[in-house]
């Protein structure tokens, strides 16, 4: 059985870009991580195509101890831990749902996602699009694009959306 400090991973914040990059020079380094990919269908001028893509964008899931704290600091393009809002501590993520991330993207191609009479300032469930227990707030609705706010872990989603009539 793992102690609780076992159980828990932290999220690093990144220069923006540099996810996949990072997560290979923590392979190296053999620091456990985890880069949440979610396949995509993307389309260019001539074809559709599934790419893998972070769900995340500069981020990345790593198992901390003190041994390892600074060498994943200076990873190349790794910026800082993420805080918890409350204490300023470093945030605290759990097995779980981590296990949830890996659970919810697998096998599964995202397409775009539906949302209907959102506005400013609605809170909304994002567990199904991230899968960390989260509410997000909706800080702005355009035509085609929904900006919602993850507050523990201080991250826009922006994400495309199809108006409905």
């Amino acid at each position: 059985m793992l102690s609780d400090a076992e159980n828990i991973w932290h999220a690093i914040y990144l220069k923006p870009r540099q996810e996949k990059k990072v997560a290979r020079i923590l392979n190296i380094k053999k620091i456990e991580h985890y880069l949440p990919l979610a396949k995509v269908k993307k389309r260019y001028s001539d074809r559709l195509k599934t790419v893998e893509e972070p769900i995340l964008k500069s981020y990345v899931f790593v198992k901390m101890t003190p041994q390892n704290y600074y060498e994943i600091l200076n990873v190349d393009g790794v910026l800082r831990f993420v805080k918890s809002e409350k204490g300023g501590k470093i945030a605290e993520i759990h097995q779980s749902e981590i296990d949830n991330i890996r659970v919810y993207l697998q096998d599964r191609i995202l397409s775009e996602i539906e949302f209907h009479n959102l506005n400013k300032g609605d809170e909304i469930d994002v567990t199904d699009l991230i899968k960390l227990h989260e509410k997000g707030i909706v800080e702005n609705v355009t035509k085609n694009k929904v900006y919602i706010l993850i507050k523990s872990l201080n991250y826009r989603i922006t994400l495309s959306i199809n108006p409905k009539a």
